[in-house]
């Protein structure tokens, strides 16, 4: 589809968000292996993450040009995976997350670790509600404070009427 346009574009970008139909599965490897043909450079990166309770997937490229997602990332993000799995991921230009996992997991240090590692220059965290971290002693030893974050916004989508009743 790129073949003819290759000569001609200084850059290529995209983001997909896809909601799966039914329950087909994405075959990462396969999905993956077709950016790493000749008309990929090798330091082009593409990124592929999963959200199995909504049951959609983001694939972005170059995930370090991308300036937003509108996706909320959940515990899966930290299973991430590029076409190019030697290169590191760094997305500068993110500067606002949304976190919100309705399967109310619990958001862990190496999750956090992985957040910082990444959206480097994050300035805004979004919560839901249903937010929950891991009460843990080890997150002592080596804290992933996002030090970039400066507004954090919690977000609660409560029923009006079940709102009602419980006054």
């Amino acid at each position: 589809m790129l073949e003819p346009w290759k000569r001609f574009l200084k850059q290529f970008y995209f983001y997909f968000f896809c909601h799966s139909l039914g329950d087909s599965i994405v075959d990462t490897d396969v999905l993956l292996s077709s950016f790493q043909t000749s008309l990929w450079s090798p330091d082009q990166l593409v990124m592929f993450f999963t959200n199995s309770f909504y049951q959609t997937c983001t694939i972005v490229s170059p995930p370090f040009d991308c300036r937003s997602f509108n996706c909320s990332l959940t515990n899966e993000f930290i299973n991430y995976r590029l076409n190019n799995p030697y290169n590191a991921l760094k997305m500068p230009r993110i500067k606002r997350i949304f976190l919100n996992d309705k399967q109310k997991s619990v958001f862990t240090k190496r999750y956090f670790q992985i957040l910082k590692s990444v959206f480097i220059n994050l300035q805004i965290l979004e919560i839901g509600s249903s937010f929950h971290l891991n009460d843990n002693s080890d997150w002592k030893d080596d804290d992933p404070k996002l030090l970039t974050v400066h507004t954090l916004i919690i977000v609660n989508n409560q029923d009006y009427l079940q709102c009602q009743t419980s006054t």
